[in-house]
């Protein structure tokens, strides 16, 4: 790197550092936020609100337990006993997916177990970024649990053409949420408005 673009990188690194701790600080504070964002919807609508929002994420898990299951069964059809192995290699990858609620942060991990269990780098490395991009199946039932929750908390009657509209809008919509944390906020929003 040439010596005259030093300083501009030196201030671009330190401009990321102090972008990093601001938001280290803001997370700090978010838990305190959606607690006072709960009591403060308790306290308007009752506690028959939380019984809603249990529903509602239980339902989801559900689904996703059920999608997990229906995958797992596919890979022991497909491999065979080696799934078990392969499993075990990605276990750390997808705690940390599922605990940071990005599964990007979990690539390098993924990248690695594919690798040890036998797959080609060239492959996995090729294949893995393209099933982020285009295989969003979490979150596009996040997308439809949360819009499809959200019409029901306001009384709103969809018809199933309806419903299937919206769940063919969010299949869509869902792929350019990858790498961007909580975009299907925006995507669930955006959709919204148009039923």
């Amino acid at each position: 790197m040439p010596e005259r673009s030093k300083p501009i990188m030196s201030l671009i690194d330190d401009l990321a550092h102090i972008m990093l701790k601001v938001t280290g600080y803001v997370m700090l504070f978010a838990p305190i936020a959606v607690w006072a964002a709960i009591m403060a919807t308790v306290s308007k609508n009752g506690l028959g609100v939380l019984w809603k929002l249990i529903v509602f994420m239980g339902g989801f898990y559900l689904s996703l337990l059920i999608l997990w299951g229906i995958l797992v069964a596919v890979g022991f059809i497909v491999i065979g006993p080696r799934y078990s192995h392969l499993l075990r290699l990605i276990r750390e990858p997808l705690m940390i997916a599922f605990s940071t609620a990005s599964s990007e942060a979990a690539y390098p991990k993924t990248l690695e177990g594919l690798n040890k269990f036998g797959a080609s780098s060239r492959i996995s490395a090729f294949v893995l970024p393209l099933g982020y991009s285009f295989n969003l199946d979490g979150t596009m039932m996040y997308c439809t649990f949360a819009s499809i929750f959200i019409a029901q908390t306001y009384h709103i009657e969809m018809s199933l053409g309806t419903q299937l509209a919206m769940l063919a809008t969010l299949m869509i919509t869902s792929k350019g949420v990858a790498g961007v944390p909580r975009a299907s906020l925006v995507v669930i929003a955006s959709t919204l408005s148009q039923f």
